[in-house]
């Protein structure tokens, strides 16, 4: 049986927007930053600055932490020298994306294939990465590798404003829109862990856990003058929530993960193959559309779209996150 879809033109890019990685202050216009690399969080420029991205700690970090293997990791002066030479890439694509889209694609391939090899061969899983890769795809106009890479950042910096903004505008311009599976009460009040970075969650949990079994000890030895009952269980609570959080959270990554068509058009069908079964929409599904990956074949994933229906796909038109 053959379901239909809602179809919506996307929408052109806001005026002024120009996505790019940012360091914090922001630049004056016109000032090119000084990029370091960093294996961690770098510090941030609002995005909508649209500056390269600046990824500051990684240069420190590795001036202290040498590669566990010379042969198959990059130097620390190799991937400062490929990070500079991306970030310059992609700023003089930025500046000739204004005035001519197509020549400016092979500049933002150059800063894609730079942040690629920091993130294969440099042995680097940094959000602000992936986010500089989404950003160069979303000035492609390659929604569904933008999108799979804000997602892929969101792992990290899941709270990050920009990233927010950015994804927002990304998934506005998908074509396919659908209401999306109206969420239990539970599963709306659980949802705020999905903002809050894993590190933080773990750090607050441990503490809390701490707190409980440290007042609860000053008050077995009569050193605090107040009952610590509420406080002892509020510190429960919150050390619970976080703690149960990252269980779920793991839970979640062991299973078949998440994807995202990247394939201009894909066409769902209701098993796994395009000769022995029929469509399963009236019309193909566009790249951008978000999915919840529920099983694997050969060549075929059946995936799970926003709104709760199920259909499936080719591999190659959708990239797993």
């Amino acid at each position: 049986m053959r379901h239909f879809l809602r179809h919506r033109e996307a929408p052109h890019l806001a005026a002024g927007f120009t996505p790019g990685l940012a360091s914090h202050p922001q630049p004056s216009a016109g000032q090119a930053p000084a990029a370091k690399c960093s294996r961690s969080a770098p510090r941030r420029v609002p995005l909508v600055a649209c500056q390269p991205v600046l990824l500051t700690l990684l240069a420190a970090l590795l001036l202290f932490a040498p590669s566990a293997n010379a042969q198959e990791h990059l130097s620390t002066e190799e991937m400062q020298r490929i990070f500079d030479n991306a970030n310059e890439a992609f700023t003089k694509a930025q500046a000739v994306h204004q005035s001519d889209a197509e020549a400016a694609k092979p500049l933002f391939e150059k800063a894609l294939a730079g942040y690629r090899t920091l993130l294969k061969r440099g042995n680097i899983d940094n959000g602000y990465l992936h986010y500089n890769i989404g950003n160069a795809y979303l000035h492609m106009a390659q929604l569904g590798q933008a999108i799979a890479s804000y997602k892929r950042a969101q792992q990290t910096i899941p709270g990050d404003p920009n990233l927010k903004r950015n994804l927002r505008l990304a998934r506005r311009q998908v074509v396919d829109q659908f209401e999306p599976k109206r969420a239990h009460g539970a599963a709306v009040l659980w949802s705020w862990h999905t903002d809050v970075p894993r590190q933080v969650r773990f750090v607050v949990g441990a503490v809390t856990f701490a707190l409980v079994w440290l007042l609860l000890l000053l008050r077995l030895l009569r050193l605090l003058p107040f009952q610590v009952r509420g406080w002892a269980l509020a510190s429960a609570f919150i050390a619970a929530a976080c703690f149960v959080s990252l269980f779920t959270q793991e839970l979640a990554g062991a299973g078949l993960g998440e994807a995202v068509i990247v394939a201009e058009e894909a066409q769902g069908w209701q098993g796994p193959s395009s000769a022995g079964y029929e469509p399963s929409f009236n019309r193909p599904l566009h790249e951008g559309v978000e999915l919840k990956v529920l099983e694997v074949r050969p060549g075929w994933l059946r995936v799970e779209l926003p709104d709760g229906r199920d259909t499936w796909l080719p591999e190659t038109s959708v990239e797993r996150v």
